[in-house]
């Protein structure tokens, strides 16, 4: 790398200023964008020539260096609040993206002590804060290493659970505490029963291959529903009347939204409570990770999608009606399905919000669904199935997606891949 001035930073130094006294990653990746550029611009904090890169191609946003380090990385290790903030609008999937060592932005802003940093991390994604690196050490383990009580207790305040997370070595944060102050808050803090043993468990059960938010909408997708309203497919949540007013359900759904929709407003949200399609879900799942063998991975296999459409509402008390619509390509409308033929869905609510409906008091709807991908490659416009697996002439990839390294749309064989969780009626 040339620095600006035209100084080059030797290897040393640059393995100097990433390093959290623990070995580098050096897995290489396939279909990782790589952009020198834009890496210097968010180490270097310019946000304006950081700006003009990615208007250039925002693919350029999604760079990795050799070692898995994203933008995010550097902006998080350097403490620019205004770059993360900006990645966090255009890019939020690197805000939890991890490095070749599992290393996420967290864990640098925790070691460094940039407590803004990880103020907008919790913020816009309150799952980031949770994620373990390949040690199993999370941000906690970190900021106590490195002695940042007031960190620490950032950390604790937004995700009190981490206190008890052990790495694979068993060690808790608690077990790197050198300074008397750390070992005194971290003691008093699990004395004081910040996180209720029943919720801990079952946290636990989910946290291992989902991170916390996506577990919190696991349980109440199923778990949790209302035994009182047998009767009823769609039960809408109770928003919070007040700031003090807390209600789990409906702050991690609206959270996911309001991510990449913060000009939007929610009107209000449903759960379908469907017994048997969660059911074929769940079965359908079982068979695409038994299907995938040694190549199963939660975190990239199973995800939370968005979808619009016309009258979705009615479509979900009809148990007959998908909320779905599968697309073909056609030489007539070559715009229509240019990942092959299937059921599309996005990572991102902003993402498809452009072609939601509006009804006739104003507002659009949008569905949150429960999703298994199994195992994808990238999608060509006329591929009626994905493409075969590499070795095999009968076996193909269960998706396609656009982009293997950050996949943003997903092309399912069917709905069967997804669970309708919850409609959002929101206006933009």
């Amino acid at each position: 790398r040339v620095e600006r001035g035209g100084r080059r930073m030797s290897g040393k130094q640059k393995e100097k200023e990433k390093s959290r006294s623990r070995p580098q990653g050096g897995k290489s990746k396939q279909d990782v964008v790589v952009c020198h550029e834009i890496i210097d611009a968010a180490m270097y904090g310019k946000l304006d020539e950081l700006k003009e890169i990615a208007q250039l191609d925002p693919k350029n946003l999604q760079a990795r260096e050799p070692d898995g380090w994203t933008i995010a990385h550097w902006a998080a290790r350097r403490g620019h609040l205004d770059v993360l903030s900006y990645v966090a609008d255009r890019a939020p999937t690197l805000l939890s993206a991890q490095a070749d060592d599992g290393s996420t932005p967290a864990h640098y802003a925790a070691s460094y002590g940039h407590d803004s940093v990880l103020n907008l991390l919790g913020d816009r994604d309150p799952g980031s804060l949770m994620v373990n690196d390949r040690e199993g050490n999370s941000a906690a383990h970190d900021a106590t290493r490195h002695n940042r009580l007031t960190t620490l207790k950032l950390l604790v305040e937004r995700c009190p659970s981490l206190i008890y997370g052990m790495n694979k070595d068993q060690n808790r944060p608690c077990d790197f505490a050198v300074r008397e102050e750390i070992k005194a808050f971290l003691k008093d803090a699990e004395k004081a029963s910040m996180v209720p043993a029943v919720q801990l468990q079952n946290l636990a059960k989910e946290t291992r291959v989902l991170n916390a938010q996506n577990a919190v909408l696991a349980f109440y997708c199923c778990n949790y529903w209302d035994p009182r309203a047998k009767a009823e497919r769609l039960v809408q949540l109770k928003a919070p009347a007040s700031k003090e007013d807390h209600n789990l359900e409906w702050t991690s759904v609206s959270a996911e939204f309001l991510r990449t929709m913060s000009k939007a407003k929610i009107a209000k949200v449903h759960r379908l409570q469907d017994r048997k399609r969660h059911t074929e879900f769940v079965q359908m799942r079982d068979e695409i990770k038994a299907d995938s063998r040694d190549h199963w991975s939660e975190p990239n296999m199973e995800k939370w999608v968005f979808n619009t459409g016309r009258d979705m509402e009615a479509a979900l008390q009809d148990p007959n009606q998908s909320v779905y619509s599968r697309q073909k390509h056609t030489p007539s409308m070559p715009h229509i399905a240019q990942y092959g033929d299937g059921v599309y869905v996005v990572r991102e609510a902003s993402l498809c919000s452009d072609s939601a409906v509006a009804g006739p008091d104003g507002t659009k709807q949008m569905m949150l669904s429960r999703c298994v991908t199994g195992r994808y490659s990238v999608g060509k416009a006329g591929m009626e199935k994905p493409a075969l697996l590499p070795n095999s002439n009968t076996r193909t990839f269960h998706s396609s997606v656009d982009n293997v390294a950050e996949p943003m749309t997903y092309v399912l064989q069917s709905d069967a891949y997804l669970y309708p969780a919850y409609l959002i009626t929101y206006t933009d």
